[in-house]
């Protein structure tokens, strides 16, 4: 009983515990399924419980794939914009969509079918070589647990990685113009590391055509931006200074 006791207490509220992070705490498969048919946890798909009656949420679902499981994932794109408070306009009364993302070179595994059948949110899981490294990731504190997620400046990039095919251009503009508050060393760092000439040359036009305070206090001399033209959308319009249609 001191074991399960030990167990409950060190349990983040509305969180899945995952086989790997149970046997961290010594509590094997066949002591996870007797808890389970004791009524103390409950099932909710192969190797994941809940504590008896509890609600988990899908940010307790993300707690479990990246300190349970380990994923190399995090809260990204619109998802992380809307966390951070520069969404500035969330449909109501809809499913949540939920973006995750992770870098293609370390995760392209399947998420679990337990976290895609979390009520109230639809996933979106995306992989990506957008960055090579973890610049713009940052730590969230939910509750009494924390999650990777990114900043504004990282999530931007993402969100315009996904224009025109699983984003429109016209949404992405809607966002862009309410960034006015990016930190300019960030987006420095960020476009420095992104791999994508494309994305980098569509962040710039839309910053320059909202005329963002940032902007300013960019130094273009270092970023690589490519040479040819490059083409996203259908091309009515081209910028001959970023060499973009």
């Amino acid at each position: 009983m001191t074991k399960l006791c030990s167990l409950l207490s060190a349990w983040p509220a509305g969180t899945v515990g995952v086989q790997p992070w149970l046997e961290n705490r010594q509590i094997y498969r066949q002591l996870s399924n007797k808890y389970a048919a004791l009524g103390w946890l409950q099932k909710i798909g192969s190797g994941a419980y809940v504590r008896a009656g509890e609600k988990v949420t899908w940010q307790g679902g993300v707690y479990a794939l990246q300190q349970g499981l380990n994923l190399k994932v995090h809260i990204g794109g619109l998802t992380a914009l809307e966390e951070t408070g520069n969404a500035h306009f969330i449909p109501m009364g809809q499913e949540r969509r939920l973006y995750l993302y992770a870098h293609s070179k370390h995760e392209s595994r399947h998420l679990p079918k337990w976290f895609l059948d979390l009520e109230n949110v639809s996933t979106i899981y995306i992989t990506t070589k957008l960055f090579n490294s973890s610049v713009g990731l940052k730590d969230e504190i939910y509750g009494n647990f924390k999650l990777q997620i990114s900043t504004p400046e990282r999530a931007i990039f993402e969100v315009l990685s996904l224009v025109p095919d699983k984003a429109s251009f016209e949404h992405a503009c809607l966002l862009m113009q309410h960034q006015n508050t990016l930190r300019s060393d960030l987006v420095q760092e960020l476009l420095k590391e992104c791999n994508s000439y494309v994305i980098k040359r569509l962040f710039l036009y839309l910053a320059r055509s909202f005329d963002l305070a940032f902007l300013k206090y960019v130094d273009l001399k270092n970023i690589d931006l490519g040479r040819n033209i490059r083409r996203i959308g259908q091309g009515e319009v081209f910028d001959p200074q970023l060499k973009l249609y």
